[in-house]
């Protein structure tokens, strides 16, 4: 019998030592509070904590996404584990009942400043750092249920392409001069080095006063200064033109766009 207690404490320990440490839960992290304001859509299906490595994200499948949020107050506390490493951006999605994630419906992004156009790294050290007060203001008006419109168009390129350039994202904002991030919408990055590229747009009702695309740069944070070009109806006009989109069914075209590089 005590042979047998020893073959199988033998085993036992040889398994231990097998163990794939990536089963191991992850211990760091970050924290922090989110504060909502307005109410959540009737159609409000969930909201969640999001964070990506690079910004803008190119699609849904970049978001590294935590627990749902409580809904039963103002703010809601929440724990993001995530492995080690920088994070270009944390945000706050909002999800449509019977839809599905979209990253057109960030309400919140962690703006650590008062410069509303970069988003806050978050850098985690080490497996066991956990970063706090990562707090985001996240406003349930910005939240945008699901539709079939947009508009569709042509990039054309004029110069010769930057060394560092690495995508170009479509970029639309209603009102005036968008004054934050979360007054643009985003397209899904077209990656550099074009002439031309036919792109698509989706976005929701409405009159968007700046319709442009984005030069996103190799480390470098995208901002205003991104701006590589906008629509103009009018070739020689110095400002941008409105685009409106009528019903949640329309799409706008042609919608084209120059990018002028040195």
């Amino acid at each position: 019998m005590k042979k047998v207690i020893l073959l199988l404490g033998s085993i036992l320990f040889i398994m231990s030592c097998d163990i794939d440490p990536g089963l191991e839960p992850t211990h760091s992290g970050f924290t922090g509070t989110v504060y909502f304001s307005h109410e959540p859509p009737s159609g409000t299906d969930k909201v969640m904590v999001v964070a990506v490595r690079n910004f803008p994200p190119s699609g849904v499948t970049d978001l590294i996404t935590g627990p749902s949020l409580s809904l039963s107050s103002d703010s809601a506390t929440y724990e993001f584990y995530t492995p080690e490493g920088t994070y270009e951006a944390v945000g706050v999605v909002w999800k449509e009942q019977g839809q599905a994630w979209s990253i057109s419906n960030i309400i919140g992004i962690y703006f650590p400043t008062s410069d509303y156009f970069t988003p806050g790294q978050v850098h985690i050290g080490s497996s066991t750092t956990v970063v706090e007060s990562i707090d985001i203001n996240a406003d349930f008006s910005r939240a945008a249920p699901a539709s079939n419109s947009g508009i569709r168009g042509t990039l054309n390129v004029k110069g010769e392409w930057p060394p560092s350039a690495l995508s170009v994202p479509l970029a639309a904002s209603q009102g005036g001069l968008p004054t934050s991030l979360l007054d643009i919408e985003f397209g899904l990055p077209i990656q550099a080095g074009f002439k031309s590229a036919s792109y698509s747009l989706s976005l929701p009702p409405g009159t968007y006063n700046l319709v442009g695309a984005l030069l996103v740069k190799k480390d470098k944070p995208v901002g205003l200064e991104s701006l590589a070009g906008y629509y103009k109806n009018i070739p020689t006009s110095v400002l941008p033109s409105a685009v409106t989109i009528e019903t949640d069914t329309s799409w706008v075209e042609p919608v084209d766009i120059n990018l002028f590089f040195n």
